[in-house]
C-alpha cells in the first residue's frame, strides 16, 4: 500500500467513524470480561452518578449486540485489510 493509500484508507476510516467505534466497543467489551472473570467491579454513570457494579452484576450483552451490528455496518460500507470479525486459530 503506497503511503498516500494509507492516509486516503485512514481519513475514510475516521470519516465514517464505524471502524473506529467498534474498535473502542471491542476494547470496553474486553475490558468488562476481564473484571467479570477476574472479580473486579466496575464503574458506571447512571442517571449522572457513578455507580459500582459487582462483577456478577456486568452484563455485556447489549454491548455484544452493538458490535455485531457495528461489524455488520463496517463490512458493508467498505473492506480493511484486517476484517472485523474475529477467528481463533485451532491449536494443534
Amino acid at each position: 500500500m503506497r503511503k498516500h493509500e494509507a492516509d486516503d484508507h485512514i481519513t475514510r476510516a475516521f470519516r465514517e467513524g464505524t471502524l473506529i467505534d467498534l474498535a473502542l466497543a471491542r476494547g470496553a467489551l474486553d475490558a468488562l470480561q476481564r473484571h467479570k472473570r477476574a472479580g473486579i467491579p466496575v464503574v458506571e454513570w447512571r442517571d449522572g452518578r457513578a455507580v459500582l457494579v459487582p462483577p456478577e452484576e456486568i452484563d455485556t450483552r447489549s454491548l455484544q449486540r452493538t458490535i455485531e451490528a457495528l461489524a455488520r455496518k463496517s463490512n458493508g460500507s467498505k473492506k480493511s485489510g484486517r476484517g472485523t470479525s474475529r477467528r481463533r486459530r485451532s491449536r494443534k
